[in-house]
C-alpha cells in the first residue's frame, strides 16, 4: 500500500516539474521570437535609410551632370548664334530697325491723318449748317414779308409761354393728386366710400365718350361695373394672401369691396381684418375659383375692367379746348396764323 502512495506521489511531482519546464520553454521561446523581430526590424530600417540615401545622392548626381550637360549644350548654341551674327546678323538687325520705324512712323501719321480729317469734316458740316440757315432765311423772307417773320417769333414766344404755363399748372395739379392719393392711402378705408364719381365727358381728340373718375384720376372706355369684385363679396370666396415678413400664407373670405379706394377687406381665419389691395399685390394673392382650385388673383377672367390709365388731363379740359380763344394776344396769333395759312395757299395755287 506504501509504495503505490509512494509511486502516484512520485508520478505527480513529475508531472507538475514538466509542467513548469513546459511554461519556462515558452517563455524562452517567446523571448526569443520578440529579440529576434527587434533585431531583424532595426536591421531593415537600416539597410532602407542606407538605400534611400544612396537613391538621394544618385538623383543629386544625376542633376548635377543634367546641368553641366545643359549648360554646355546652351554654351555651344550661345557661341554659334554670336558667330553667326557677327558674321551675317549686322544686315539682318539693321532690317529689322528699319521696319519697326517705319511701321511706328506709319500709325503715328495715321492718327494725324485721322484728326486732320475729322476737324476738315467738322468744320464743313458746320459751315453747311450756317449756309443752310441762311438760305432758309433768305427764302423765307422772300416767301414771307418782315412783318410775317416778327409776328412767327412772336407766336413762337406765345406759345412756348402757354405750355410753360400749362406743364407748370399740370404739375401743380399733379402734385395735389399726390397728396390726395397718399393721403387716401393711408386712409383703412373704414369709411363708407362713394361709388358714382365716374363723371362722362366728350374726347375730342378721340370722338368718344369717356368716363372720369376725380378719386381715382384715371380715364376709362366704359364705366366700370366691377362684377367679378362684387361677385367674390357675395360669395365670400375664400382668398389666400401671402405674407412676406411672416413667409407663410394666411386664409381668409373677401367680405367687403372698396371702389373708390380698389380695396377689399378680408377677414382672416385667425380673426384679422385687412384692407387689400389686391390689383396692386395680385402677386401674393390667390382665390379658390371653380371649386378647390387655388387660381392667381391676376389669372381671374376680370372681364370688362382693365387697371385705370393715368393722364395728365382732365375731362373740363376737352370743353376748354374746344372753347373759343381769348381775345387779345392770343386772338392776335390765331388771326396772323389764318392770315399765313391763307397766303401760303394762294401762293400754292
Amino acid at each position: 500500500m506504501q509504495s503505490i502512495l509512494r509511486e502516484y506521489r512520485a508520478h505527480a511531482v513529475l508531472g507538475s516539474l514538466r509542467w513548469e519546464l513546459f511554461k519556462r520553454r515558452a517563455d524562452l521561446e517567446d523571448a526569443a521570437l520578440a529579440v529576434q523581430c527587434a533585431w531583424r526590424g532595426w536591421i531593415a530600417r537600416q539597410r532602407a535609410a542606407a538605400r534611400a540615401l544612396a537613391l538621394e545622392e544618385f538623383a543629386a548626381a544625376v542633376e548635377a551632370l543634367a546641368r553641366i550637360a545643359q549648360r554646355v549644350y546652351r554654351g555651344h548654341v550661345g557661341r554659334r548664334w554670336a558667330a553667326w551674327v557677327r558674321a551675317f546678323g549686322a544686315p539682318v538687325v539693321r532690317g529689322w530697325v528699319h521696319r519697326s520705324a517705319a511701321l511706328i512712323q506709319a500709325l503715328y501719321r495715321g492718327m494725324v491723318g485721322r484728326r486732320y480729317a475729322e476737324e476738315v469734316r467738322r468744320g464743313a458740316e458746320m459751315r453747311h449748317m450756317a449756309a443752310s440757315r441762311v438760305q432758309r432765311v433768305w427764302r423765307g423772307s422772300r416767301v414771307q414779308g418782315w412783318r410775317e417773320i416778327a409776328l412767327d417769333r412772336v407766336r413762337t414766344m406765345v406759345r412756348r409761354g402757354r405750355a410753360a404755363r400749362e406743364a407748370e399748372g399740370r404739375a401743380a395739379m399733379r402734385r395735389t393728386r399726390m397728396r390726395q392719393r397718399g393721403a387716401a392711402d393711408q386712409d383703412s378705408a373704414s369709411d363708407e366710400p362713394s361709388e358714382d364719381d365716374w363723371e362722362p365727358f366728350w374726347d375730342e381728340a378721340a370722338g368718344a365718350q369717356r368716363w372720369y373718375s376725380a378719386a381715382r384720376d384715371a380715364t376709362s372706355l366704359r364705366r366700370p361695373q366691377w362684377a367679378l369684385e362684387r361677385r367674390l363679396v357675395a360669395e365670400q370666396a375664400p382668398v389666400l394672401v401671402y405674407w412676406p415678413l411672416s413667409r407663410r400664407s394666411f386664409q381668409g373670405r373677401f367680405v367687403r369691396w372698396v371702389p373708390s379706394k380698389l380695396k377689399f377687406k378680408v377677414e382672416y381665419d385667425d380673426g384679422d381684418v385687412e384692407y387689400l389691395a389686391a390689383h396692386q399685390d395680385h402677386k401674393r394673392v390667390q382665390v379658390r375659383w371653380a371649386g378647390d382650385a387655388w387660381v392667381p388673383f391676376a389669372a381671374l377672367p376680370h372681364g370688362e375692367w382693365r387697371p385705370p390709365a393715368r393722364h395728365a388731363d382732365q375731362p373740363g379740359r376737352a370743353a376748354r379746348r374746344s372753347s373759343a380763344r381769348p381775345a387779345g394776344l392770343y386772338g392776335l396769333v390765331a388771326e396772323v396764323d389764318a392770315d399765313a395759312a391763307g397766303q401760303r395757299a394762294r401762293a400754292d395755287a
